[in-house]
């Protein structure tokens, strides 16, 4: 079964800020870098979201299959709420999937959305991307996220600073990934 994801509304903030970051790296009074330094703050934020298969600040997700399963495991952990599932049905016309035919697992990681006891989902159009989920990802605000995954976007901008003509995928060495292993998603985590 096909899937796959899009991020439709950004986080509001980041699980570090700028000044936190610029205190990281000893620079201190000047502005002189505070563009650099915000894109590889992003860059360091991307690379230990893909890295966990995880959200790191609350985020929302449209996530795209091609049928309904009585399991489907929502990327993009920890997963707060979903907002809709809509589905082409057998005649190729949209609908919204009552909440009554699912039950959503917050407390798993990845979260998934199981069919309901006694209710089976209807049949949906043989097309691909006949599903649409919208979902609600991440731990909350910055103060939510779990250190070691402040540390390891810490670590990682450094490395993406200190040598900025680099191969950043390489900076994921024996130290960072020590560091968010215990974050890791299987079979989620790219």
């Amino acid at each position: 079964m096909g899937s796959s994801t899009i991020r439709t509304v950004e986080p509001k903030s980041t699980p570090i800020s700028l000044s936190d970051l610029k205190d990281h790296l000893r620079i201190y009074d000047t502005t002189e870098f505070d563009a650099q330094l915000t894109n590889v703050l992003d860059a360091a934020i991307g690379q230990v979201e893909r890295a966990t298969g995880r959200a790191l600040i609350t985020q929302t997700w449209e996530m795209r299959l091609d049928k309904l399963a009585k399991c489907i495991k929502v990327p993009h952990a920890p997963l707060q709420s979903v907002t809709s599932i809509q589905y082409q049905d057998s005649s190729d016309a949209q609908q919204t999937l009552g909440t009554s035919f699912y039950t959503v697992d917050t407390s798993s990681n990845p979260g998934r959305i199981v069919e309901a006891y006694n209710y089976s989902y209807p049949e949906t159009y043989n097309d691909i991307n006949a599903v649409l989920i919208t979902f609600v990802a991440g731990y909350g605000d910055a103060e939510d996220v779990p250190e070691p995954l402040k540390y390891a976007i810490r670590f990682f901008a450094e490395k993406m600073w200190e040598n900025p003509q680099g191969n950043y995928a390489a900076a994921m060495d024996n130290s960072l990934d020590s560091l968010i292993t215990n974050y890791r998603i299987d079979g989620i985590a790219l």
